[in-house]
Parts: structure tokens; C-alpha cells; sequence
């Protein structure tokens, strides 16, 4: 046998354990994702709820703790490819008073452009 037939013949063994573990890798990415989504979305709709319905207002500490979440949750949705999710939390951000930095913006421009809602 030649040297590239017998590579060839390596690839074939190594390659459904490659596709496995990219599989694996991917599916958890993806629920890592998910849970970092639902999470800032829940707190989200938690102050937005408290700005709106006339209670106690969330304090700074509250609006600069959820921050992190959120722009945590702007990023695994753009990179997840879910640009109307990664826009609805953007417009959730503000509705709840929490700051949005500049990337952020970035993350909202990407997804408008890449829906053509520019």
C-alpha cells in the first residue's frame, strides 16, 4: 500500500469519532447558550416588569448586575446566529433600564444588517 492510501485508510478510523465529538462539543455550546439566554431574559423581564408597573424601580446595583448577563446573552445569541432573539433582548435592555455599552450596539447593528432592518 502507499503512503496517502494507508492516511486515508487513518482518516476513515479517526473520522466518526471527530464528527462525534464535534457533535457533542456543538450540542453543549448550543445549551450553554440556551441557559445564558433564558437567564438574562428572565431578569430582563423581571426589571422591565418593576420600571412598568409602577413599583419600587430597580436600584443601580440592579440595573449594573444585570448588565453582564445580558450582554453575555447579546453575544451567544450572535454567535448562535439568532439575530430577532439578539435584537428582542436588545430592545428588552432598554425597556428595563439597562445600559447598553458599545458592544451591545454592535451586536443590535450586526443583527439589523444581517435581517436588512437598517
Amino acid at each position: 500500500q502507499s503512503a496517502g492510501s494507508s492516511q486515508s485508510a487513518g482518516w476513515e478510523t479517526i473520522k466518526p469519532r471527530w464528527d462525534a465529538a464535534a457533535f457533542a462539543w456543538r450540542r453543549r455550546s448550543e445549551e450553554e447558550a440556551e441557559a445564558v439566554i433564558s437567564a438574562a431574559r428572565t431578569e430582563l423581564e423581571r426589571l422591565e416588569a418593576q420600571a412598568r408597573g409602577g413599583g419600587a424601580n430597580a436600584d443601580a446595583h440592579e440595573l449594573v448586575a444585570a448588565a453582564t448577563p445580558a450582554r453575555a446573552a447579546l453575544g451567544a445569541c450572535r454567535r448562535a446566529g439568532r439575530w430577532t432573539e439578539l435584537l428582542s433582548l436588545f430592545d428588552a435592555m432598554g425597556r428595563a433600564n439597562v445600559a447598553r455599552d458599545g458592544a451591545a450596539f454592535e451586536h443590535a447593528l450586526v443583527s439589523a444588517m444581517v435581517l436588512e432592518r437598517f
